[in-house]
């Protein structure tokens, strides 16, 4: 009798210890399946601008000219749209966001519509003879050879994003 006590005690703590090994692996399940819905919404990479649709984050605008829209995301994955270079360059130097935020900031290729490159590794035109959506006359390309093409052009001086910065914030935040 003593046996069968024993087995039976034996059964239940073991049958007790499959479900709290059950119940932990569901519990674990659960947690990593919510963080993995969470990331899906946390994005890294630009999205695709809907033209005509889409508003600008500094000016309000539309954003309309396909060679000109740029996209900011931040570090928890929100994306900020934004009609030109210079909308964002403003955004940024004016305290729109804290920087620490700021996961990347992205710029269309001017010969490529569609196509976005990382903001710190563009180059960027500024002539007076080619217009951007707001009138600082600002273009990006995702290498300099595109850059001296549009140069040699319309005229103007190639650029990178911290000058760009620069004069945004002279011509649009200081005057």
């Amino acid at each position: 009798m003593k046996n069968n006590v024993k087995i039976k005690s034996a059964l239940i703590n073991q049958k007790k210890l499959m479900n709290i090994s059950f119940t932990s692996f569901r519990i674990t399940f659960i947690i990593l399946f919510l963080i993995s819905i969470i990331n899906i919404g946390c994005s890294r990479s630009p999205e695709p601008i809907e033209y005509g649709k889409d508003n600008c984050s500094y000016c309000k605008m539309s954003i309309v000219e396909k060679q000109f829209g740029t996209e900011l995301i931040t570090k928890k994955g929100k994306i900020n749209k934004f009609d030109s270079i210079e909308c964002l360059a403003a955004f940024l130097e004016s305290g729109g966001i804290n920087i620490g935020d700021v996961l990347s900031c992205w710029v269309t290729d001017y010969y490529h519509p569609g196509n976005f490159i990382n903001a710190d590794e563009s180059f960027y035109l500024h002539s007076d003879n080619l217009r951007s959506p707001m009138g600082e006359f600002l273009s990006g390309y995702s290498n300099i050879n595109d850059a001296k093409r549009s140069m040699n052009q319309y005229g103007g001086n190639i650029m990178k994003w911290e000058e760009v910065k620069s004069l945004v914030k002279k011509n649009w935040l200081e005057k």
